[in-house]
């Protein structure tokens, strides 16, 4: 079973929230968008010393300046308004999470569940999911201890597949759950992370990022077969 992602090394825009402040919010208003981006209206404060990949810093303050309502200066809970910016495939193309979990995968960093019962995974995981996976993966490494996915492939991809929500067979790995408030398969890749701290998480992030930075636009990694 083959599963790729694709490592576009595109330049990122790194916003994660931005703060507008309060003053001089109704001349902004008032002003055209290159206007109000030109005249350092706190509504738009994008700090234009970062390296901003095009003219995304300009068109952002724009958005803000048109669209922004200034509120009290500092903190969100102060009144101060908020814009949020949704990452995965709309800040940076691809899925940082999904990467992760690829990294994690191909350097053996998924342990043995509990009992070596992957139904302790995840409370949305179905008895064919598991099985699946219980029958790929087997019961010979100790729970809490690394799966050797980099060369038991059979493991890794059976892995792979129920993080598309199937297992190779076509069986639903996920069940029982409401769709319009989550994603099993999502949470899962977050719980395949238990057993590990927090920084080796953010190491093994980190590792992953460099990994799909690194790559050529375009190129494809294979995890699994």
């Amino acid at each position: 079973m083959f599963r790729s992602l694709h490592a576009r090394a595109l330049c990122a825009l790194a916003v994660g929230s931005v703060l507008l402040s309060a003053t001089a919010c109704s001349s902004a208003e008032s002003a055209t968008k290159d206007d109000a981006v030109q005249s350092g209206s706190s509504c738009a404060a994008l700090d234009p010393s970062l390296a901003w990949y095009g003219d995304n810093r300009v068109r952002l303050d724009a958005m803000m300046t048109e669209f922004g309502t200034c509120g009290a200066a500092g903190d969100v809970d102060d009144g101060a308004p908020l814009a949020l910016f949704d990452w995965d495939n709309t800040v940076v193309k691809n899925d940082i999470g999904s990467a992760t979990a690829f990294w994690m995968i191909k350097n053996n960093k998924v342990l043995q569940p509990a009992g070596a019962d992957w139904a302790t995974t995840s409370r949305f995981m179905t008895p064919a999911g598991a099985a699946a996976l219980s029958a790929a993966c087997g019961s010979e490494t100790a729970p809490g201890q690394p799966l050797v996915t980099s060369t038991d492939l059979d493991c890794a991809d059976e892995i792979v597949a129920v993080l598309e929500e199937k297992t190779r067979d076509g069986q639903v790995a996920f069940d029982g759950y409401d769709h319009r408030r989550t994603k099993a398969a999502y949470a899962w890749a977050v719980q395949l992370m238990a057993g590990h701290t927090e920084d080796e998480i953010t190491e093994y992030a980190r590792a992953a990022r460099a990994e799909n930075l690194a790559a050529a636009e375009g190129s494809d990694q294979t995890v699994g077969t």
